[in-house]
């Protein structure tokens, strides 16, 4: 296992825009530094079942069969190609849009925890990304799987309380010109389908 290799790669996957990204640059802008800190907490607890789920489900299939291993190594190629061709060929530029102010810190959290509980693609994700990066014949499959699921984590929390810290910055520079926005999204595309074909030939 390569830990740098996965820790450039989650870095970029975390420094996707995404709805939850969306959702703490806008906590950022309506209350302050401090509360987008709550904001990303809330959404990097709600990647922990999707995170568990997809450890349990793919420990319980190496057990079952060696070959699955190669199986998901290929489910896993095609849904980052999948993803990377639907950022590519994607019209709808990200918008970063308005919330009403929120006071309370529970309902910050509780809401940066349900933008990522109620999104079924992470359970995926985590289950085609996380064995790339343990031996199927790892006699500590689940515990490598849970180390590497609390680092990705802990990234997603301090990549997340970056972004609200300079949620103003980037809300000005990704609205002064859409292009930038399209670029941006075609480029992460093509890191998502060269990911996909180096674990093919891999």
């Amino acid at each position: 296992m390569n830990t740098y290799t996965f820790i450039i790669t989650s870095l970029i996957i975390i420094l996707i825009p995404g709805t939850g990204v969306i959702y703490t640059i806008t906590v950022g802008l309506t209350e302050g530094k401090e509360k987008s800190i709550f904001a990303a907490l809330g959404c990097m607890i709600g990647i922990l079942p999707h995170l568990c789920i997809s450890i349990a489900l793919s420990s319980l299939l190496m057990q079952i069969n060696d070959t699955v291993f190669d199986i998901i190594k290929y489910v896993g190629a095609v849904y980052l190609i999948f993803l990377g061709l639907g950022m590519i060929c994607s019209k709808n530029n990200i918008q970063f849009s308005e919330m009403q102010t929120m006071h309370y810190i529970p309902v910050i959290i509780s809401r940066g925890v349900l933008i990522n509980l109620l999104n079924p693609k992470l359970t995926l994700f985590f289950f085609a990304f996380l064995p790339q990066y343990v031996a199927s014949d790892s006699k500590h499959y689940m515990i490598t799987s849970a180390l590497l699921g609390a680092l990705f984590m802990v990234l997603t929390l301090a990549v997340f309380i970056g972004y609200g810290f300079m949620g103003s910055i980037a809300k000005v520079w990704m609205n002064q010109s859409p292009k930038r926005v399209a670029i941006l999204q075609k480029c992460v595309g093509l890191i998502f389908i060269t990911f996909a074909v180096q674990l093919v030939l891999g």
